[in-house]
């Protein structure tokens, strides 16, 4: 029973001695989302996002498409500026290849942003 007792005092030490950044995750607050069509099909979409992004190296949105659609003209900014777009994104880069850029990935089912 000591033994129990003891092991339950240490995690609760533990979980107050930690970091907050340890328990740290992304985080998505809102999504505003504007599309306008336009009459010869093209649609323009601009998509702000507000939350905590602390985990990872990268975040992305799959987009499943069918095989008629298309995106491109991709641009991604936050609160330190413009992100380079990369017309061949590479999801096997390292961090510092993919710091402070933005792609398209095609697959199977659509496109990663």
């Amino acid at each position: 029973m000591r033994k129990k007792v003891s092991g339950l005092i240490l995690c609760f030490a533990l979980l107050f001695v930690l970091p907050p950044s340890a328990f740290a995750a992304n985080k998505v607050n809102t999504i505003d989302i504007e599309a306008v069509l336009y009459q010869d099909g093209f649609m323009y979409v601009t998509q702000v996002w507000e939350g905590d992004f602390d985990e990872g190296i990268e975040s992305y949105i799959p987009m499943n498409a069918p095989n008629y659609l298309t995106i491109s003209e991709l641009a991604v900014s936050d609160q330190n500026g413009v992100y380079d777009t990369v017309p061949d994104w590479n999801i096997d880069w390292n961090f510092e290849e993919k710091a402070g850029k933005c792609g398209i990935h095609e697959t199977d089912s659509g496109y990663e942003l």
